[in-house]
């Protein structure tokens, strides 16, 4: 056979002539000693083979086909380029993974230039002569090429140069381009969440601070960053207990954390982290494992809120409730509290003498011994801002008083009820008997 250096591994494809020789078939056929005027390339997961100098790779019609079918179904084209007069055969599938006829467009660099995305030509030329200057070692570039209907699809391109001349320059490129636009959508799709979640843990009002199995830290978001006062790189692999939590905390926390990282669900735990300056930050806590794909638990994520200052609101309203209630229980008149839904919060020595304890009680059941609320009830009024006086007989202690109902506001900025019981029941009855009086006068006087 005539050796013919110039036809390419392509042109066996389409007219199959048959060799005496014997190859290493890693395309699904049967295995075969290798001819040494054979190599082998590798493309990712695909290995071809090419002629050294031979024009002729395959020995029957029935390899070739099984081969167009094996690149068919993967979606691949096959490309070999003659730098020197920069054409480029592309083989039929090259043109039919991408809508197009066999040979419908010329074979030549510029047809393949000219459907790359101008957002893409530039990095890849300039990967292509970095690969064939030496300058990096393998061939691999992602870009997007346009289709027969003007729609753009992701290829994967990956070649080696398989001919040089005799100054040892590179004068054949041989590879193969795989359409990944499906792998592409799904990266995107990926990418598109991963950047969702990262702007919601960016942006969030709350703590989020992930470990590892060890308790060192991983990853701290900018919210945490802001109220500790450290920085991700400064706490990133450091110790959780040593870096943030008080000394005198260590035992108890580290029970919990034990208990949590084995996906025991601990929730609303409260303890303090230090700040970088010093200051203790009251957080409540709710934690979740991590798991890889074989349900191994890799880690711990915590969500934290600053209750810092819910805790010192509360302290300074019970603070604030204490010494309302010591001046109500000095008082020698009557007091309660009540809110909007009619739920008595307080009532003094002076009233609970007389009617007993108020714990869960509505203020129509403790006063009146109602299942509904008091036709001639003020609570609305109140809580709209008006201050009521008023008199009224109490059956219950069959006294008189004279009320007064005013709104009391909350730390918090709730609305309550506030009415103070004089007991005027001996005026009234004195009141009373002056009129009698005053009648018995003016009849001995007719």
């Amino acid at each position: 056979m005539k050796e013919n250096s110039s036809l390419s591994i392509f042109d066996t494809l389409r007219e199959p002539r048959e060799l005496d020789i014997k190859y290493i078939d890693l395309c699904g056929f049967e295995e075969h000693y290798l001819h040494d005027a054979f190599r082998i390339l590798r493309f990712d997961t695909w290995f071809i083979l090419l002629p050294r100098i031979y024009p002729s790779m395959l020995t029957s019609k029935e390899q070739l086909h099984r081969l167009s079918l094996a690149l068919k179904g993967a979606k691949s084209g096959l490309w070999d380029w003659n730098i020197a007069d920069e054409k480029v055969y592309f083989d039929p599938n090259y043109f039919l993974i991408s809508g197009y006829e066999p040979d419908e467009f010329p074979h030549h660099f510029d047809e393949w230039k000219k459907r790359v995305h101008s957002d893409d030509i530039a990095l890849t030329e300039k990967v292509i002569q970095q690969y064939l200057s030496g300058e990096i070692e393998t061939y691999a570039a992602e870009f997007r090429f346009m289709t027969k209907s003007g729609d753009w699809m992701w290829i994967s391109a990956q070649g080696e140069v398989t001919e040089r001349d005799a100054d040892g320059n590179p004068a054949r490129f041989t590879g193969l381009h795989i359409d990944v636009s499906q792998r592409k959508l799904v990266e995107e799709a990926l990418q598109k969440e991963n950047d969702f979640s990262r702007s919601l843990i960016d942006t969030a009002q709350i703590i989020i601070l992930v470990l590892d199995i060890e308790a060192r830290i991983i990853q701290i978001n900018p919210y945490m960053e802001g109220i500790a006062g450290y920085t991700q790189a400064e706490v990133k692999g450091k110790d959780w207990f040593d870096t943030f939590l008080p000394e005198e905390d260590h035992s108890n926390i580290r029970t919990i954390f034990k208990k949590a990282i084995v996906n025991i669900d601990i929730r609303e735990q409260v303890n303090p982290i230090l700040t970088k300056d010093g200051r203790e930050i009251q957080i409540e806590w709710h934690n979740k494992t991590l798991k890889d794909s074989n349900e191994n638990v890799v880690g711990l994520l915590c969500v934290g809120h600053d209750i810092t200052e819910h805790l010192q609101a509360e302290k300074a309203l019970s603070l604030e409730k204490d010494n309302l209630k010591s001046i109500f229980a000095a008082m020698e008149d009557g007091v309660y509290i009540v809110d909007k839904n009619f739920d008595i919060q307080f009532v003094n020595p002076v009233l609970t003498k007389e009617l007993g304890d108020y714990t869960g009680r509505k203020c129509y059941e403790y006063f009146h011994g109602r299942t509904d609320v008091c036709p001639w009830c003020k609570n609305d009024k109140v809580m709209k801002g008006e201050t009521i006086r008023w008199e009224f007989h109490l059956p219950k202690t069959d006294r008189t008083y004279d009320l007064i109902d005013t709104p009391l506001k909350g730390p918090d900025g709730s609305i309550f009820k506030l009415e103070i019981f004089r007991d005027i029941t001996d005026r009234k009855i004195s009141e009373r008997k002056l009129i009698n009086q005053q009648h018995l006068l003016e009849r001995a006087q007719e």
